[in-house]
């Protein structure tokens, strides 16, 4: 739990490209000024009686502090983009914005500093704003009050409590190729009791956003609870337990469409660690509970991991794990269990070998599946260190199963299927034979907000198993909160038993401290169906790489050979980065990737031809010849074609600081510039914040 008072959403971790004030243009809703009313108000008012039992303080003799002006502050921006389609039409936006304001600080307490501190820096202003097309500009002129307090009740006691609100307007950037403007609204407060066996903390916190980006505007607004308890006991045994609720709304328009999400969402975790003399307990206990406009669902996780230390190179591994996982239409439970044995030889050979086993019953649809199966596993990992020159790791690990199901009906619900989605790649789903999805979030660390096809995400429908990738302009899905929980519908295997043998070897060897390495992957994966009508994924994957660094310079390069019934390719990854101090005062780095991948048709399923290339690169520019002045400037180019997703994305930006004695100016450009196979998008932006402090 963070007691950050401008903490964003979980997630959403935002880079300020144009440092320079909190001047919004408009606060909807009144919550700005709200918000500083009803959190003065209710710390101002109080009995006689509640300010009596701080008698005992001693006032300190202190002149009163006052409202001082810090500075005066100027915001500019202007805008211009414009849309053109592959059939000629064409359609135009400009914005013009002008915020003036000041900034006055007052850091003062009620009473005793130790009874309650604050500090204030509000921001009274006027926005004078004419957006629109060119022919039929509107203007909305607005009174400001933005700006940001922070206040501390009772700072000296285990029962503080911190009060927060803030209201900003600003310039983000999620990713290199998605900047936007933000106005950000939130208040909240931070308590508990922080003493004794069981401390506790409670925070809550209510967040507005209005984004403006090139492709979609959207607003949204989250409030979350957060309750908190540990107790921490002899031996580093520990309980903690963590309670979240969180309630989301976001509403997103663009490109003639509007998309709305609504989710409420719990979420509990309970863990307990407990060590003995020889061995280790740890207990793990998940619940969540979610509410969308997609899907209602709840999710029960058990986890149970206990190891024993027999010798000092030997230990004996058990687990257990129980999940339920419930919609409106059905639910999914699964036991499982597992025994190993680990062992040490010296410091260079790790062996592990275990037997497990599970079961599962599922109800979806008016269709069940009941599943049973049992294996063991084996593995081995050997690192030796050559001389002074270099390091040789190998290691091989192989598994067998053998399953047997029954099941009727024509659906099979995947719930939460875990994938992480990185920039400009296509990442397939787990099983083939897809009905629909039901449902995209966030993972449980981020509140599983709910995701919308072709905002945050886009789907590969032509091939089976689909596949998904990023949309690069999402403003919940960033390089820093990139994994999503994938819930779908399939047709279902038969009834009828199967063996699954699989097998997975490696080799690395660096050298010379890591400088230069080389490595070498092999793994194969081999069904056999006992009866007939199974779609099951026979796999050989080989791969082979090798990658340098040394004093700033990076390099990397792959190659993937993938054979499956369902899904094969092959691909080519390099990537290059050079960072480094180019003249004095200055610094330049640049990145660069490239990646071919070929899907040729094969297997039992109508997988056809196609090719995929994308590239990108990064160049950064950074020039700081004296403290008060700096200019930096970045460019990047992305570039995509295949599997119906033909994409060109540019972007420039230049920004200039300089500290002229008191007096603070931040000038700055950015273009952008999209081509897609049915349209293209230009974006100029360029924007003027001073400063005068005082």
């Amino acid at each position: 739990m963070s007691d950050n008072p401008t903490a964003c959403r979980p997630g959403r971790r935002l880079k300020n490209v144009a440092r320079g004030g909190f001047g919004a243009r408009q606060c909807p809703r009144g919550m700005g000024r709200l918000s500083w009313m009803l959190v003065l108000a209710c710390l101002a008012s109080g009995s006689p009686l509640v300010w009596a039992q701080y008698s005992y303080l001693e006032q300190p003799q202190e002149a009163a502090g006052l409202p001082k002006l810090q500075y005066l502050k100027l915001d500019v921006e202007a805008e211009k983009s414009s849309q053109r389609s592959s059939l000629g039409a064409e359609s135009q936006y400009q914005r013009l914005y002008v915020a003036p304001a000041l900034g006055i600080s007052w850091d003062y307490f009620l009473y005793h500093p130790d009874l309650f501190n604050f500090s204030i820096l509000a921001e009274p202003g006027y926005s004078w704003q004419e957006a629109g097309p060119p022919d039929a500009l509107s203007r909305r002129d607005d009174v400001l009050l933005n700006g940001t307090l922070t206040g501390r009740l009772l700072q000296l006691k285990p029962y503080a409590t911190s009060v927060f609100a803030s209201s900003t307007h600003n310039t983000h950037q999620y990713d290199f190729f998605n900047s936007v403007i933000e106005d950000s609204h939130s208040y909240g407060v931070l308590t508990g009791y922080r003493t004794g066996p069981v401390p506790v903390t409670l925070s809550f916190q209510q967040i507005s956003r209005d984004t403006t980006g090139f492709n979609y505007d959207t607003t949204s607004d989250q409030t979350t609870l957060d309750l908190h308890a540990r107790n921490e006991r002899a031996r580093q045994n520990f309980t903690d337990f963590a309670y979240q609720y969180s309630h989301y709304e976001s509403r997103s328009t663009g490109s003639g469409e509007t998309f709305r999400d609504t989710s409420d969402f719990h979420y509990i975790t309970l863990n307990d660690t407990e060590n003995f003399e020889h061995s280790v307990l740890t207990s793990t206990l998940l619940f969540d509970q979610s509410e969308t406009t997609a899907v209602n669902s709840q999710d029960l996780n058990l986890l149970l991991h206990y190891s024993i230390e027999h010798l000092p190179n030997l230990r004996s591994i058990y687990d257990y794990s129980f999940a339920r996982f419930a919609t409106d239409s059905g639910d999914a439970m699964q036991d499982s269990a597992r025994a190993g044995l680990q062992h040490q030889l010296y410091e260079s050979l790790t062996s592990y070998g275990d037997f497990h086993g599970s079961s599962a019953n599922s109800s979806f649809g008016g269709s069940t599946l009941d599943l049973v199966s049992g294996g063991t596993s084996a593995s081995v990992a050997y690192t030796k260190r050559l001389g002074n020159w270099g390091r040789l790791t190998l290691s091989d690990g192989v598994n067998f199963d053998f399953t047997d199901q029954q099941s009727s009906g024509g659906i099979l619900l995947i719930s939460k299927e875990s994938h992480a989605l990185p920039s400009g790649q296509w990442v397939r789903l787990n099983v083939p034979r897809i009905i629909v999805i039901v449902i995209v979030a966030t993972d449980a660390a981020h509140g599983e907000m709910p995701l919308t096809e072709n905002v945050d995400y886009l789907v590969d429908r032509t091939r089976d198993p689909w596949q998904l990738q990023r949309n690069p302009f999402s403003t919940v899905l960033t390089d820093s909160n990139n994994t999503v929980l994938v819930t779908y519908t399939v047709r279902p295997n038969p009834s009828g038993s199967y063996s699954t043998l699989s097998d997975q070897a490696q080799i690395r060897l660096d050298l010379w401290n890591g400088t230069v390495g080389f490595y070498g992957r092999y793994s194969f994966t081999e069904n056999h169906a006992y009866d007939p009508g199974f779609v099951l994924e026979d796999v050989r994957e080989f791969q082979a790489g090798a990658d340098f660094y040394r004093r700033g310079l990076r390099l990397a390069a792959n190659y993937t050979d993938r054979h499956s019934s369902l899904f094969g390719y092959y691909a080519y990854n390099l990537s290059e980065s050079y960072s480094s101090v180019a003249l004095p005062h200055s610094t330049i780095g640049i990145d660069l990737n490239q990646r071919w991948s070929f899907y040729p048709a094969s297997g039992n399923l109508s997988n056809s031809t196609s090719r995929v290339t994308y590239y990108d690169f990064i160049l950064r520019y950074d020039w700081h010849p004296v403290t008060a002045i700096n200019w930096s400037a970045e460019t990047g180019y992305e570039l995509q074609r295949g599997n119906g997703l033909d994409q060109d994305l540019f972007v420039a930006r230049t920004y200039f600081n300089w500290l002229i004695g008191k007096l603070d100016l931040h000038l700055g450009y950015e273009f952008q510039n999209q081509k897609y196979t049915a349209e293209t998008r230009d974006r100029h932006f360029v924007f003027l914040r001073a400063k005068r402090n005082f």
